[in-house]
């Protein structure tokens, strides 16, 4: 396709009777020319209700071209070829072949007659073959009638579709995301239900003026055609998205003045929140494609301009990001380049509104093989966009946030020198970030309390995880768009993309006023519990708390130290990596007094040879492996778990070679045995834990008993830790189900991950066992505070949400393993009480500064709402000269906006009517 032309003009549907007495309605409708040049163009056409027949029996279709003020010059000077093909090609040989004398010919019939021609009809009842007779008009040369763009038009149309038929299948795709295949064989088999495959195939034509149908709707939805950009010189130029009304936008609902004027208090109010996320399902696989294929948007909708985004990728490169900044980093996804195999692009990446749901102008670009910060800061900048330099206050939420933001400013500094975005250096210093909630869960502790938005004031109840929503929508189209070409899959993804913010622009305050609703009544409760939790603490104790909160203890630079404020304080335990450290180190000294241990194993340390404590760490992580293949070898499929014994065979005989070097007096031991190649996850490793103290030592193990001793203490330590994340983690992904999941597909996923959760916690716990027996065996103190651990003890409060000091069931011993010695378990217990405290106060204040939010994006709501109504009500009347459709449509737009703004008003006066007292809201 070279290049496509269109026209379009709004009618009104005229119902009546033809000559012979059949009803008839008629309709606007485009037709498709079979040419290298594909045109559209608009006519008035009849069709009968009962077509079938009809051109068997001789009845015609009359097709009358829509007369306009341009149809009134052209026929003035009798279709002059200055008039319509300046911009001729070669091309245009292969259409004029079917007029006499060319495209400046009259036509061969006598002035008045009509010239009759077949064509196939696709409608919404069937699909039919009609004979179409074109009235002509005082000698007008037909070649050229409508044709308004400076091209010469084709004489005989094959196949036209009417708009009623491109509105109900456009209706269609955009709900259910169905396809063309599907939606055009559904007509066939209205045409012909016995043999649909011998009704004429008109698919390829049917994507062609869909493509087309597609781009007209967004633009005339947009008003760009209309001359909409006069009233809003802020903007990009040309832009066809939809925006956000709820966001502050500069000039259109939120003036610069009082932008400037807030306070630091109300930064929460003016911010601009966006989110940022991959989807690696809207892919596009690597097949012959049409290399001069563009697209229509062309940059001006949602997708980002190709060829710009491929002159900033040649000059700055696609720097891939690196996952393992953030060790325990769940969310980060491992992609493996066989999940894109044979595509071309392996999805996108996004910007939209954090707190709505919309998808921001040119913030969409595509990915090859994975994310990189690259693409990711292209697809931000170009979101921002210039309107950014008028804001204030700008939040991003991204699932890598904490990496992401590290080298932010250096990139963007980077990517200005080569010509790009030279504003955007300033605007990073405006931006704050932090993870979404629920991808925070798989982070570690660390990004846990200094990326989280609960801890991050002036953020709200923003949750960041909108996106999400929208991916699974899009993702149903995910199998068709993938098979398109270039251009076209950028056009069918913009529209899906505008419906999407039209569907949340259609219920965006019934949307804000539910959350107005819901933080009230949870505002109102947390008060509750706060005080409940300050009634049984000692008053003095609350206002340390309160004096704590208000003068947060700063770190070295000069932010608040959010793990003095919402983490218990710990003694710090030592781990399997840091005994074995101090072990190579012969430190005799530190390790004693790290040890807690009356033991004599504990007690009789001296210097250590390196080779011996390499040698009980592999001993130890043999032993782990040997336990996990005992526990996963029913779920392993056969080679799996072959491939696993021998990685574990071989490991054991290198093992057993140094064993028999350090200490041979063990080949001597009748437990000795050698190794097992069929089941080596049974073979007896003879650490010095399994011989037991007394035995040990008469075998002359004295030096691995206390190498031993210190590394199993670490690693019983390690094994607690990862208990109580793993613990964390499930206690996490089972609030998720029990609050968003449903759905007979959805929850048995659930499930799968609960019961993978479940199984780390089991995995953790059997680590601990392994190293509280082998603890005992040699010397373990009786008291100790390491002790059994049980199933029936795997469990935790979940502190991810704060609603509460939780239940009155005490928590399993473990819990209070790291308890700081200075502090009794009365002591201990405020520490705890102090952290709930902490988080349920800063919950209180995040739901006190989201009613103030949503406050404010009520407002601007209303604002954008009646701004669209005065603008295209201006439009109404600057078009009335403009020809049939252009004045009436922009009214109709005005009208709409208008009844969107009274029903805002409603909902922001019921919104005021839940406010709680305590929140003052101006």
């Amino acid at each position: 396709m070279k290049r496509l032309i269109f026209h379009m003009d709004d009618e009104e549907n005229v119902e009546g009777t033809d000559a012979n007495g059949i009803p008839q309605t008629t309709d606007s409708f485009g037709v498709l020319f079979q040419s290298p040049k594909k045109r559209i163009r608009t006519f008035a056409f009849s069709i009968p209700q009962q077509p079938s027949i009809l051109s068997q029996i001789g009845i015609v279709n009359h097709l009358n071209p829509l007369q306009t003020d341009h149809d009134d010059k052209e026929s003035s000077n009798g279709g002059n070829k200055g008039q319509c093909d300046e911009s001729d090609d070669d091309d245009d040989s292969l259409m004029d072949s079917d007029l006499e004398g060319g495209v400046n010919a009259k036509p061969t019939r006598r002035q008045g007659m009509s010239a009759k021609m077949a064509a196939f009809v696709p409608h919404l009842h069937a699909l039919q073959k009609c004979i179409i007779q074109h009235e002509s008009q005082s000698g007008v040369n037909l070649a050229c009638s409508h044709c308004q763009t400076g091209e010469k038009a084709v004489y005989r149309p094959s196949t036209v579709f009417t708009f009623e038929m491109l509105e109900d299948f456009h209706r269609h795709s955009l709900n259910s995301k169905i396809t063309a295949y599907d939606y055009f064989g559904a007509l066939r088999e209205h045409t012909d239900a016995a043999f649909p495959i011998g009704v004429d195939d008109r698919y390829c034509e049917l994507m062609t003026v869909m493509r087309v149908w597609r781009t007209l709707a967004l633009l005339r939805r947009s008003g760009v055609d209309l001359g909409i950009g006069v009233y809003l010189p802020y903007r990009r130029e040309g832009s066809i998205a939809l925006r956000c009304p709820a966001c502050p936008e500069v000039g259109f609902n939120v003036d610069e003045e009082t932008l400037q004027k807030a306070l630091a208090v109300e930064t929460h109010k003016y911010t601009f929140y966006i989110m940022v996320d991959g989807n690696f399902r809207l892919q596009q696989k690597k097949k012959t494609m049409d290399p001069d294929d563009f697209a229509l948007n062309g940059g001006r909708s949602y997708f980002v301009e190709d060829s710009a985004f491929r002159e900033y990728l040649d000059k700055v490169g696609d720097l891939q990001k690196n996952n393992s900044t953030c060790a325990k980093l769940k969310a980060v996804r491992q992609q493996e380049m066989i999940k894109f195999r044979n595509m071309v692009i392996s999805g996108v990446i996004a910007v939209q509104c954090a707190r709505h749901g919309f998808y921001l102008p040119q913030g969409i670009v595509d990915l090859t093989k994975g994310e990189s910060y690259a693409r990711a800061d292209y697809a931000l900048a170009n979101a921002l966009g210039h309107e950014a330099k008028r804001l204030r206050w700008i939040m991003l939420s991204y699932d890598i946030w904490c990496q992401y933001s590290k080298n932010l400013k250096a990139r963007m500094c980077a990517v200005e020198t080569s010509g790009f975005w030279p504003w955007m250096t300033r605007v990073v210093d405006k931006i704050r970030g932090a993870i979404p909630k629920m991808h925070i869960h798989g982070h570690n502790e660390k990004c846990q309390l200094y990326c989280s938005f609960l801890y991050t004031p002036y953020s709200g109840m923003t949750c960041g995880e909108g996106i999400e929503s929208a991916w699974a929508e899009q993702n149903h189209a995910a199998g068709s768009t993938r098979e398109l070409s270039g251009g076209h899959r950028h056009d069918t993804l913009d529209d899906f993309n505008n419906y999407w913010n039209w569907s949340k622009l259609q219920r965006l305050t019934s949307y804000l006023l539910q959350r107005f609703k819901k933080y009230s009544n949870e505002y109102r409760n947390m008060e509750v519990l706060i005080g409940n939790l300050e009634r049984r603490i000692l008053p003095t104790t609350v206002q340390e708390w309160k004096k704590m909160e208000s003068d947060p203890p700063l770190g070295k630079n000069q932010k608040p130290r959010m793990d003095k404020l919402y983490q218990a304080a710990k003694a710090k335990l030592p781990t399997q990596k840091s005994q074995a450290s101090k072990l190579v180190a012969a430190e005799p000294d530190d390790v004693e007094s790290e040890s807690e241990s009356d033991s004599p194993a504990a007690q009789t340390l001296v210097s250590i040879d390196t080779k011996l404590v390499h040698f009980i760490e592999e001993g130890i992580r043999i032993e782990k492996q040997q336990k996990y293949i005992q526990c996963q070898k029913k779920t392993m499929d056969p080679e799996e778990l072959e491939d696993a014994r021998g990685i574990l065979r071989k490991s054991i005989k290198q093992w057993r070679s140094l064993q028999c070097e350090i200490c041979p007096q063990i080949i001597s031991s009748t437990d000795f045995e050698t190794v097992d190649n069929n089941r080596p996850e049974r073979q007896k490793l003879l650490l010095p834990s399994f011989f037991g103290i007394d035995r040990a030592k008469s075998l002359g193990l004295e030096m691995l008993i206390q190498v031993e001793y210190h590394l199993r203490l670490g690693q019983a330590y390690d094994a607690i830790d990862s208990l109580r994340i793993a613990v964390y983690h499930f206690n996490a992904a089972k609030g998720q189900k029990k609050q968003h999941i449903r759905g007979v597909r959805y929850v048995t996923r659930a499930n799968k991950i609960l019961n993978d959760l479940a199984e780390d916690k089991y995995t953790c716990a059997q680590v601990y066992q392994l190293a509280y027996k082998a603890l005992v065996s040699i010397g373990l103190p009786h008291d100790s505070e390491l002790r059994p651990l049980h199933r029936s003890e795997l469990w935790g409060r979940d502190m991810t949400t704060v609603y509460g000091p939780g239940g009155s069931a005490p928590e399993p011993w473990w819990w209070m393993v790291g308890k700081p010695p200075s502090l009794s378990e009365d002591a201990w217990h405020t520490e705890l009480d102090r952290v709930r405290w902490f988080r349920m106060r800063a919950a209180l204040n995040r739901m006190h500064e989201e009613l103030e939010i949503l406050h404010e994006e009520f407002k601007r709501t209303i604002r954008s709402f009646s701004k669209y109504e005065l603008i295209w009500r201006n439009l109404g009347d600057s078009t009335l000269s403009r020809g049939p459709g252009f004045s009436p449509y922009a009214y109709r737009q005005a009208t709409m906006y208008g009844r969107f703004s009274s029903v805002a008003r409603a909902d922001f006066e019921k919104a005021i009517e839940h406010a709680p007292s305590r929140v003052k809201l101006t």
